[in-house]
């Protein structure tokens, strides 16, 4: 059998004097920092449990049931945190059976913890449980109605939830204290809006958040509204606001999050902002959309930032799509970046698809692969 190989043919492709010219390394998604960071983070939470136990073991040394109980909320906080949650729930009830000896704070602290991590396990018969008891311990507490609210939204009933969002003022003030407002929870609002039939209110209700100055309004939830509620609120965004959602877009990193970015773009085309957020995650979405946004990159002189030298550099991605992107960042745009990756593509594709991906690198850039045998 013969063997079959795809070459790069460097000089027939790359401008005069880049074969001089020393490559530069690849680009990589930007994943740097998050795990370190992760780490960091359950460092702390792992040394915040040590603390807590031994500050309850020190409690009931003392046998001070206030101590006792106040300790116990925030090892149930901690403790969910590390993902214990089986735990988290057994020195909940312990500190809930203690509730007398808890201040206001204490109580929306044991209950908002439970209700979300609960709801985050999917468990909603426990998480309204949660909130019926919080609801009977603070009965003024506004906050217990925006969290029902929510619980509501999951478990599908909309009618709940909207006459939960009516109870509260638009101003409040918390259990622990804190001012709030109530269009905090505009997401969740806006979706048991458009739930029940009510699109038009639902996109008001967006918009006035936005007018009132709310900058963290996710933009995927008003997507979910529908491209033309996006098209809608983007003349309310402040600038603040603007970048602000390419930032939410980006850390969303979803396929909507993506068409979020596209609609912005189409609004302020060429925006500094959007292009950069979405560098960050086009190419995790395929050839097509990296492609189509290294195109709008160029455009506006963000090469720097190529998702198509991005898309390239991932492993994970299919060597034959790897590698025509590759080809487009060098035969298109003379992004030197991409050689190394398309040189690590080819030798991932398998043999009996060598002549097809030949031919269709023929097509996309002539003469810059040969296929030999």
């Amino acid at each position: 059998m013969k063997n079959h190989r795809l070459t790069v043919a460097v000089v027939s492709a790359v401008p005069r004097g880049a074969a001089e010219r020393s490559l530069l390394g690849g680009v990589r998604p930007r994943r740097g920092g998050y795990a370190d960071a992760g780490r960091t983070s359950m460092k702390k939470v792992d040394r915040n449990v040590a603390l807590a136990r031994e500050e309850l073991a020190s409690a009931q040394t003392a046998e001070d049931p206030a101590w006792i109980a106040s300790v116990r909320v925030r090892l149930a906080r901690w403790l969910a945190r590390r993902y214990q949650t089986g735990e988290s729930a057994q020195v909940a009830e312990q500190a809930w059976a203690a509730a007398g000896w808890l201040s206001d704070a204490e109580i929306q602290s044991v209950a908002r913890t439970q209700i979300v991590t609960r709801l985050a396990m999917g468990d909603t018969e426990s998480a309204s449980r949660w909130v019926a008891r919080w609801r009977e311990a603070q009965p003024r507490n506004a906050l217990v109605d925006v969290v029902a609210a929510r619980v509501a939204a999951q478990v599908g009933d909309v009618d709940a939830g909207l006459a939960a969002l009516a109870r509260v003022p638009a101003v409040f003030t918390d259990g622990a204290g804190r001012s709030r407002r109530r269009d905090a929870a505009i997401d969740v609002e806006s979706s048991l809006l458009a739930r029940a039939g009510r699109q038009h209110d639902a996109v008001a209700a967006v918009q006035a958040a936005l007018r009132a100055g709310r900058v963290d309004v996710p933009p995927v939830v008003v997507r979910e509204l529908g491209e033309d509620a996006v098209r809608a609120v983007l003349p309310d965004l402040s600038d603040f606001q603007w970048e602000r959602w390419t930032q939410l877009a980006a850390k969303d990193g979803s396929r909507p999050a993506l068409r979020v970015l596209e609609l912005m773009n189409s609004y302020r085309p060429g925006d500094p902002a959007v292009l950069a957020a979405a560098a960050r995650i086009a190419p995790r979405h395929g050839l097509e959309a990296a492609t189509e946004w290294d195109a709008r990159l160029h455009r506006h002189g963000m090469d720097d930032l190529s998702t198509l030298v991005t898309f390239a550099a991932d492993a994970r991605a299919r060597p034959t799509d790897r590698a025509v992107a590759a080809a487009l960042a060098v035969w298109d745009y003379h992004d030197e970046r991409a050689l190394p990756h398309l040189e690590n593509a080819l030798d991932q594709v398998p043999t009996q698809r060598h002549r097809e991906l030949a031919a269709q690198l023929e097509i996309v850039a002539p003469g810059l692969v040969s296929f030999r045998s």
